[in-house]
């Protein structure tokens, strides 16, 4: 009987023990996600972008085009020979707000040649891919840039704003990942938008955030364009029957997702790392398409 007590005893210090090197954080404990860079400081990430897979599937007008140029060749090849790395310093025109820019650099050097579009493609990833700027608090302020180039901001860099505990959710709320115009006429649509705080572990010298990222936007609708060449195709029976096919209206279906985990030091104020997978599916126009890219960031120190 000594014995059974002793045990219990034993278990319960190094449950207390354990507990106490690695424990996670009180689950109603709030918590501020604030970025955090001092004076003359930069934080440095390795950036990836990477794509997994593409599938094509059926027939269209849209999809003849892209088969037969080899633009989509040339920009993977130089993906490939791309280091992507992002910057973030203090802004040198806004109080308490951080600078960030994503600057592509060639593995290999790239020898100009005579050929203009493969000239183009070597400069294209070169240099300042995305510039824009955040709050510390968390929030997005370059309310200026274009869609694709909030989108990508808003995924890596965007926090809460406000304090939050473990089992919060929040939205990114700069984030618009499908984009038609008027051209299209929506019948379905829906989007599911969410960021959790799943986790707060804690070591002997920082806090770290898990975070769980699950976003998903899906249309449903009818796609027809006006024709734009007017009774110009008409001279041509070939080239009328070709405007004709790419203008006329088409049912398609649009559903991009991302997910991401991602850690977050509340002690240093930056991402320790980010891991998500972007996929796009559609169907109509491009005939069946989709597309699969792993999206992550990785402190360089």
């Amino acid at each position: 009987m000594k014995y059974l007590l002793s045990t219990i005893l034993l278990l319960h210090i190094v449950q207390f023990v354990l507990g106490q090197s690695t424990n996670n954080r009180d689950s109603d404990e709030k918590i501020n996600l604030n970025w955090k860079l001092d004076k003359g400081d930069t934080i440095f990430y390795k950036t990836l972008m990477h794509n997994v897979k593409t599938e094509i599937d059926g027939h269209s007008p849209f999809q003849e085009l892209i088969k037969n140029t080899e633009f989509a060749e040339m920009l993977k090849k130089q993906i490939e020979n791309t280091n992507l790395i992002t910057y973030l310093t203090n802004s040198e025109n806004f109080e308490n707000v951080i600078d960030i820019e994503l600057v592509g650099k060639h593995k290999e050097k790239s020898n100009p040649t005579d050929d203009v579009e493969i000239d183009f493609m070597n400069a294209f990833m070169q240099g300042t891919l995305v510039r824009g700027a955040i709050k510390k608090s968390g929030e997005v302020y370059s309310f200026w840039l274009n869609r694709a180039q909030l989108n990508l901001i808003s995924m890596f860099f965007e926090l809460p704003g406000q304090p939050i505990s473990v089992g919060d959710t929040w939205q990114l709320n700069n984030l618009s990942l499908i984009g038609n115009d008027q051209n299209f006429k929506c019948e379905e649509a829906e989007r599911t938008n969410r960021v959790e705080l799943i986790e707060l572990l804690t070591t002997e010298t920082d806090t770290i955030a898990i975070l769980d990222y699950k976003i998903r936007e899906y249309v449903k609708g009818t796609f027809s364009m006006n024709n734009p060449f007017g009774s110009i195709s008409n001279k041509d029976n070939e080239a009328t029957e070709y405007v004709n096919e790419l203008t006329k209206a088409r049912s398609i279906t649009i559903d991009y997702s991302f997910s991401a985990t991602a850690k977050f030091s509340i002690t240093k104020g930056r991402w320790t790392s980010l891991n998500g997978v972007l996929s796009a599916k559609s169907t109509g126009i491009m005939g069946n398409t989709s597309t699969t890219q792993n999206y992550a960031l990785e402190e360089i120190k």
